[in-house]
């Protein structure tokens, strides 16, 4: 009588353990197949082999299967497929074996036709858990989302406390954790949307969250918010949301919702004009340290959607005049002692609001001699009706 081989069928129809396979566990199996040339013990190899394979399989389809709205990745697909092909191979070739393992069969055949195809069979099996190691990160078509989209254009405002002390006392509620929803308010032009940037920025919020979203929530001039759908998109871009083919808003709302509770998440939402039901456009109540940052013109709005309130004040004079330099980038003309007059004149009507100060500096840094800037002077209180170079715009949104 030959070897008997034993019945290893069973162990194709498992898979069910949920573990990261290191190559440590499956190595020595390979090594032993293709050294081996006792039969029984490389069948009995090569079915332990197979049983790690399928529970890296089982692993990864989990990971996929829990991640709904990520489309896999081709790697992930074809590498898929081989594993279903090399599995049916290697369990039907057992299958005969055990079916036939006490036949005369197996006396009637050289060892070395058993030996040769399991030996094959586990060196493909060893280069699948190969590429299985490697395709933990290339599981999902689309890359890793960067944690933070800098704007590298953004005004830095260190300088100023006035834009600073709000920008750490949200830095500082950003780490409580019985603050999730956040407000900064004040007038238009007085630096919020600035400060928003300049946290977006932050080097603290990179480590804090896994991503951080930018949402326009209005356009300026505007009396109301942008459409729940607009909203919507703008966070289905950022997480790069398959969404093709689906136009229900609550559809949209639900994969959002999928994926920011499985994220710590920062949300910035800018310009708020009215009250925003976050569950309707997929932002969930998380437990998880997510955060939500907006800022508003408008107290009531801040105090209906944040838990708490940080007012945005008026630069200082001296705070005002400094961004005024700097945004001149011209110590020439402020060192003229009449020219200085006339730009703190300047500075000072523009009320301590940061827009307004960069607008006009802007304007008048191309002004290159004392008569030009004498001239901006006496035209510089009919620059709003004369619509000069945005003034006009600016205005109107201060009285709105």
């Amino acid at each position: 009588m030959g070897e008997e081989l034993p019945t290893v069928t069973a162990a194709f129809d498992g898979g069910n353990a949920l573990y990261t396979v290191e190559a440590e566990l499956w190595d020595p199996l390979v090594k032993k197949i293709a050294s081996s040339k006792n039969v029984k013990e490389i069948v009995k190899a090569l079915s332990d082999l197979v049983v790690v394979l399928q529970s890296k399989r089982k692993d990864y389809k989990n990971k996929v299967e829990a991640r709904k709205t990520k489309v896999p990745s081709e790697t992930y697909k074809q590498w898929i497929c081989r594993v279903k092909k090399i599995v049916k191979e290697i369990k039907e070739l057992v299958s005969k074996y055990d079916n036939e393992s006490k036949s005369s069969w197996l006396l009637s055949r050289p060892r070395s036709a058993l030996i040769g195809p399991m030996q094959k069979m586990g060196e493909q099996v060893g280069n699948l858990l190969q590429e299985g190691d490697q395709l933990n990160g290339k599981l999902f078509a689309d890359p890793k989302l960067k944690t933070v989209l800098r704007n590298e254009e953004v005004p830095e405002i260190r300088k100023f406390e006035t834009l600073r002390k709000p920008l750490e006392q949200v830095l500082d509620l950003l780490k409580n954790n019985e603050i999730n929803r956040i407000g900064m308010c004040g007038t238009v032009g007085i630096g919020k949307t600035t400060i928003m940037w300049n946290l977006n920025n932050h080097g603290e919020v990179a480590e804090m969250f896994d991503i951080v979203i930018w949402v326009k929530a209005s356009t300026e001039g505007s009396k109301g918010n942008l459409s729940r759908e607009h909203l919507q998109q703008a966070i289905v871009r950022r997480l790069k949301i398959e969404v093709e083919g689906t136009s229900n808003a609550e559809e949209v709302a639900e994969r959002i919702s999928m994926v920011l509770k499985v994220t710590k998440y920062l949300i910035l939402l800018d310009d708020v004009k009215e009250d925003i039901d976050l569950n309707r456009v997929g932002i969930p109540a998380s437990k998880n340290g997510s955060k939500l940052v907006m800022t508003s013109r408008l107290q009531r709005v801040c105090s209906k959607m944040a838990e708490r309130v940080i007012k945005v004040t008026y630069l200082s004079v001296d705070e005002a005049w400094k961004m005024f330099k700097d945004v001149l980038q011209s110590p020439r003309l402020v060192n003229n002692y009449k020219i200085e007059k006339i730009a703190r004149q300047i500075c000072e009507e523009c009320n301590g609001l940061p827009l307004l100060i960069e607008t006009v500096a802007n304007i008048f840094k191309l002004k290159n001699n004392e008569l030009l800037w004498h001239d901006g002077l006496s035209s510089w209180r009919a620059w709003p009706e004369q619509d000069c170079q945005g003034i006009k715009e600016i205005h109107e949104l201060l009285k709105f």
